[in-house]
Order: C-alpha cells, then sequence, then structure tokens
C-alpha cells in the first residue's frame, strides 16, 4: 500500500491507494486501483467539504484528473 498525506490551513487529505489485481489485466494494458481517502480538520476553524479534485499521476508520468 502506498499512502500520500497534504495539509493546507489546516485541513489534512491522506490517501492510501493498492492494486487491485484481480481486477487488472497487464496483458491489455489495464491496471485497477482502489483509493481510501480521509480527510480531517486538524485547525481551529470551522470548515465545509464544497468540491472534490484530484490530479492523479501515475509512475510512467501520465495524468489524469477527477472531478
Amino acid at each position: 500500500m502506498n499512502t500520500s498525506e497534504a495539509t493546507t490551513r489546516g485541513v489534512r487529505v491522506e490517501v492510501e491507494s493498492r492494486y487491485l489485481s484481480e481486477k487488472s489485466d497487464p496483458m491489455s494494458s489495464r491496471w485497477f486501483f482502489a483509493y481510501d481517502i480521509r480527510i480531517s480538520n486538524d485547525g481551529d476553524d470551522v470548515v465545509q467539504l464544497l468540491n472534490r479534485h484530484w490530479i492523479i499521476t501515475d509512475a510512467s508520468g501520465k495524468v489524469e484528473e477527477v472531478k
């Protein structure tokens, strides 16, 4: 499992990714991953999640944007 974490203005986002071999088909260049995302407010301000925007970069540098 790979993990990433970032904190901006007291809001922490932690992401764990894992490869799903049972759904992947390397012979067809299809790779599936699952992501567990945890968002926590470590600051003093009240915050509200209004939208999500992920930029995912794979090992070969290919970028995928998810909104």
